[in-house]
């Protein structure tokens, strides 16, 4: 998305519910929200603040080796893009 020309304020993380809150009938809660406390979504965006992509895995080891490539290909290397996910 950011190498084809968007923007990284057009980015937008939601959390998707555990499934506890989803048959309590929750709804998505947004990253953004100050003042929520130290629940899911202030341990995302710590988690995020201190993104490395070297130290990211997938479930499907083959996906790994693609997902690099194509960050290779859209950003160079991973310091670009591990500065890009801090930010969000």
């Amino acid at each position: 998305f950011l190498a084809m020309g968007g923007k990284l304020d057009a980015i937008q993380v939601l959390l998707l519910p555990s499934s506890s809150a989803a048959r309590a009938g929750s709804s998505y809660a947004s990253v953004g929200e100050p003042g929520k406390g130290k629940g899911a979504a202030w341990t995302l965006r710590r988690g995020l603040a201190k993104f490395r992509l070297s130290e990211a895995t997938c479930t499907v080891p083959g996906d790994r080796t693609r997902m690099l490539a194509v960050i290779e290909c859209a950003f160079g290397d991973d310091v670009p893009f591990n500065r890009i996910v801090r930010s969000l």
